[in-house]
This record gives structure tokens, sequence and C-alpha cells, in this order.
């Protein structure tokens, strides 16, 4: 690359696609297509490279067991796939009447959160 008349030096890259390019979100999700059959219990949602992991049951308990099990199954099959999840942006929602506290729960519960622009709350 040429800016301001310096050229940029060249570094062999194993994988991925140049950031802005019109190829990148295609080859992205085709990439992460088979990610949907990993996940056993839970239903999974896509949106550009936003996925949620989504399970409903009366019992918190039960919630947070399929949910921690179905994480376990992505996270191996991210470091199979040489990616990792960004834990910074792990956030997960408890909807409902009473407002449990998930057991030794490293992700944060806030009471509402943002998804494609919507505030979404807990009650």
């Amino acid at each position: 690359m040429k800016i301001a008349g310096e050229y940029s030096s060249w570094n062999y890259i194993s994988r991925g696609f140049a950031q802005g390019s019109i190829l990148g979100p295609f080859i992205f999700n085709i990439f992460i297509n088979d990610l949907l059959f990993i996940v056993k219990r839970c239903k999974l949602s896509s949106y550009a490279d936003d996925t949620q992991i989504l399970f409903a049951h009366n019992d918190y308990r039960e919630v947070e067991s399929a949910i921690n099990s179905d994480l376990e199954l992505a996270d191996k099959w991210y470091d199979e796939n040489g990616l990792r999840r960004n834990n910074s942006k792990y956030q997960a929602i408890v909807m409902g009447k009473s407002d449990p506290t998930l057991d030794n729960s490293s992700i944060p519960v806030p009471k509402e959160f943002e998804m494609l622009r919507i505030t979404i709350g807990n009650k």
C-alpha cells in the first residue's frame, strides 16, 4: 500500500481478507455456516458478524446449563477453526418475572442491552 509516497512493508497472511473488502462478509458467512450444526440445545441467530445463542425454559438453571454446554462446544469449534471468541463482547440477559442471579457467571448480566440499535430489557 502506498500512502503519502511511502510504501508499507509486505507481510505474510495465513488467512483472512482485507477489512472492508466486498468478498470478506460473504466468505465469513460461508466459513461460520457450520457453527449452526455444532450448537445442540440452543438456537443460534446470526446477523453479519453478530451471533446470539438463545434458550428458553422456566428453570433458569436449565437455561444456564444449556447455554454453557453449547458455549463449550462453540469454543471447541472456534479453536479447531483457528478462531477465538471475544469475551469482552459477551453478555447475557435473563428475561422473565423474577430476577435470578446466574451462578459463577463470567459473562455480564445487564438489565438491558442493545442489539442492532434496539434496546432490549429483561422484563
